[in-house]
């Protein structure tokens, strides 16, 4: 693999700002064989480019990066212009995986790691995703969308567990498990505190399974990891803070029909979901060997317990050849202008 002038863009607006600074320190030591020029996204949005990224908010202190559409080198800094060949967006949430950011490095003329405009706005919006999955014939649990407080808290819900989401948030940011009737409430209030249309989602009771897909017009599957929980389900603390609420098993404990069938509706579904580069694509696998797709997350992360990179160095794959090909499979799908 030749070196490459990479554009690592990370930090971002969304309230996974954190997460985006773990996953991009990984990701700069994975680089060390490549030209890397980090561009840090403060919290308020603005473009900066350390000497020695730090990976915390003292980035924002360095030089900003001016943006010139047009240009050959479309970013640059009071040092001059920023030779870029790849753009690698290690960015989560609003503003950074939801088709923004790649619209921007489309209208730049930059090739970008990950799924293209369309891919990342339909898998940020949780009700287009599995609008989408329902017509492609591919099982997901059944859900109702809502768009205003009073409207949500009119259901009477009959049937638990179920899950109350914000429509476009990832990392769990702002669900809920609603196990009783007086936990429905404060749980609306949550998700609409994070979106102003939410999902109300039967919960399935199964195996939480997830599976990393590599690609573009012929993706790839990994092997299958599982996630077990000691208690509630997978949110963003147990992701992210409380590490020992969950174990997860790479691979997972399956037989050989159950792993080759999560294999294929990930594939299914990434297909349907116009997805590009990248994908895990999560999924619960019910007592009789049903599999549905819970949702795929276009830009994983890539800090020391993220199951992306994991699920692909158990096969064969480690985080530095990973990184490789998902800059080759970035310029393999550029556009001719």
């Amino acid at each position: 693999m030749s070196p490459k002038k990479v554009a690592l863009i990370y930090g971002g607006q969304s309230s996974e700002h954190e997460i985006s600074l773990l996953s991009a320190a990984n990701v700069y030591r994975a680089l060390s064989g490549h030209q890397v020029e980090a561009i840090y996204i403060s919290r308020t949005g603005s473009w900066h480019l350390p000497d020695r990224p730090a990976f915390t908010a003292e980035d924002a202190s360095s030089p900003q990066v001016t943006i010139r559409p047009g240009e050959k080198d479309p970013f640059s800094s009071e040092k001059g212009p920023v030779c870029v060949e790849v753009v690698l967006p290690i960015l989560h949430g609003p503003n950074g995986e939801d088709g923004s950011l790649q619209g921007l490095m489309q209208l730049l003329g930059l090739p970008c790691a990950g799924a293209d405009v369309a891919g990342s706005a339909i898998n940020m919006d949780k009700e287009i995703m599995k609008r989408l999955l329902k017509e492609a014939g591919i099982p997901t649990a059944p859900f109702q969308v809502f768009r205003s407080p009073p409207e949500a808290l009119a259901l009477d819900p009959q049937l638990y567990p179920l899950f109350v989401k914000p429509a476009r948030a990832g990392s769990s940011v702002g669900v809920s498990k609603v196990t009783v009737r007086e936990e429905y409430a404060p749980a609306v209030q949550r998700a609409f505190a994070e979106d102003s249309k939410i999902i109300v989602e039967e919960g399935l009771s199964g195996r939480e399974v997830e599976c990393a897909v590599l690609g573009n017009a012929e993706p790839a599957a990994s092997t299958v990891g599982e996630i077990r929980l000691k208690s509630g389900f997978y949110d963003y603390e147990t992701k992210y803070i409380k590490t020992d609420g969950a174990e997860l098993d790479i691979p997972a404990r399956l037989t050989d029909e159950e792993r080759m069938a999560v294999q294929k509706i990930s594939l299914q579904a990434y297909r349907a979901l116009l997805c590009s580069g990248m994908g895990r694509v999560d999924s619960f696998l019910l007592p009789d060997g049903r599999v549905f797709i819970n949702e795929i997350n276009t830009l994983p992360g890539f800090t020391n317990i993220s199951m992306y990179p994991a699920l692909w160095k158990a096969s064969g794959l480690p985080v530095e050849e990973l990184l490789g090909q998902l800059m080759d499979l970035a310029l393999e799908k550029r556009q001719p202008v």
